[in-house]
């Protein structure tokens, strides 16, 4: 399996709060850094607003492009959305 990534390095970066009714307030990311691996509940860029996916991620970058972390089911820790 190939891991497409972007080409642009990032130009901004928040801690996540994880919500499940609010979208990332930067948008839809390039990369999430995780502190803590763990269970992401995301809902990815080109998902179907109110929908989401589960995903196992180790602590590291992850090349995900997400718009919305939910609290629901995440249990991965020190969560940084990187733009």
């Amino acid at each position: 399996m190939s891991i497409k990534t972007t080409t642009h390095s990032v130009s901004d970066a928040k801690v996540v709060t994880p919500s499940n009714s609010t979208d990332l307030p930067g948008g839809t990311t390039k990369l999430v850094l995780v502190g803590v691996a763990g269970n992401l509940q995301v809902t990815m860029e080109n998902m179907v607003a109110g929908t989401s996916v589960v995903l196992p991620v180790p602590a590291g970058y992850s090349p995900i492009r997400v718009k919305r972390i939910w609290a629901a089911s995440t249990t991965a820790t020190g969560i940084v959305a990187l733009y």
